[in-house]
C-alpha cells in the first residue's frame, strides 16, 4: 500500500500537471515556462497547505470521518478505501488462499485482462455495423465513470453532466464562435473558482475548523 500511495499519487500529480499545462496554459495562451513555474510552486505550497488542512479537519470531524456512510459534506471514503484494500490484499487475501482453492478475490488478478478485453466487443460491432457508432464508446472513460459512482459522495456528477451538456451540445452547436474563443477559458475559470470556493466553504460553513454553520432552509436544503 505504501507503493500504491507513492506510485499512484506521483503519477496522478504528473498527469494533472500535464492536463492543466494544456488546458490552463496552451488553450488560454499563457507562456509555457510561466505556467509550469506557477504549477510547481502551487504543488509545493499546496502540499504543505493540504497537510495543515487535513490535520485540522481530522481533528474537528474525527467521529464523522470514522463512520461508513459519512454525511453529505464529509466522508472518509478514500482513507477507508485504502484501509479496505490493505485488508483485501493482506490478511483477507492470505486467509482465502489458505482456506479456499478458488478465493473470491482472485478476480482482481484478472482485472488487467478484463480491461484489455473490454474494447473488443465495441470494435467488432463497429467493424460489422460501422454506422451504429460503436467506435465512439471509450471504455476506459466508461469504466472509470462507473467506478466513480459507487464510492463516497458523488453528488457532483449531476453538475458535471449539466455543464458538459451545456458546453458541448448547446454552445458548440449553436454558439460555435463563442465556443472556440472562450470555452477553454471558461473551463479554466470554473476549475480555479471551484477550488477557491471549496476552500472557503470548508472553513466558513462546513465546519472544517470545528464549527459548522447550517445553510438557511430557503436555500433548497430541505428539498436536496
Amino acid at each position: 500500500m505504501y507503493f500504491t500511495l507513492y506510485g499512484y499519487n506521483t503519477l496522478e500529480q504528473g498527469r494533472t500537471l500535464m492536463r492543466d499545462l494544456k488546458k490552463c496554459g496552451q488553450y488560454t495562451k499563457l507562456p509555457p515556462r510561466v505556467t509550469f513555474t506557477v504549477q510547481t510552486l502551487g504543488s509545493i505550497v499546496g502540499g504543505l497547505l493540504n497537510y495543515v488542512i487535513i490535520r485540522v479537519i481530522i481533528s474537528s470531524q474525527r467521529e464523522i470521518l470514522r463512520e461508513i456512510q459519512g454525511t453529505n459534506i464529509w466522508s472518509g471514503q478514500q482513507v477507508q478505501g485504502f484501509n479496505a484494500s490493505a485488508i483485501t490484499w493482506g490478511a483477507l487475501r492470505w486467509s482465502l488462499r489458505r482456506t479456499s482453492p478458488q478465493p473470491y478475490s482472485s478476480i482482481i488478478s484478472f482485472a488487467v485482462l478484463i480491461g484489455l478485453a473490454a474494447p473488443l466487443p465495441f470494435w467488432l460491432i463497429h467493424k460489422r455495423w460501422p454506422k451504429i457508432g460503436a467506435n465512439k464508446v471509450i471504455t476506459p472513460v466508461l469504466c472509470f465513470g462507473t467506478g466513480y459512482l459507487v464510492v463516497g459522495i458523488n453528488s457532483s456528477v449531476l453538475t458535471m453532466f449539466s455543464i458538459a451538456m451545456f458546453s458541448q451540445l448547446y454552445l458548440r452547436r449553436h454558439r460555435p464562435r463563442w465556443f472556440r474563443k472562450y470555452n477553454f477559458l471558461l473551463s479554466a475559470a470554473l476549475d480555479g473558482g471551484t477550488q477557491v470556493m471549496v476552500f472557503v466553504f470548508t472553513f466558513a460553513l462546513a465546519g472544517g475548523s470545528g464549527k459548522a454553520t447550517e445553510m438557511p432552509h430557503w436555500a433548497l436544503v430541505r428539498i436536496l
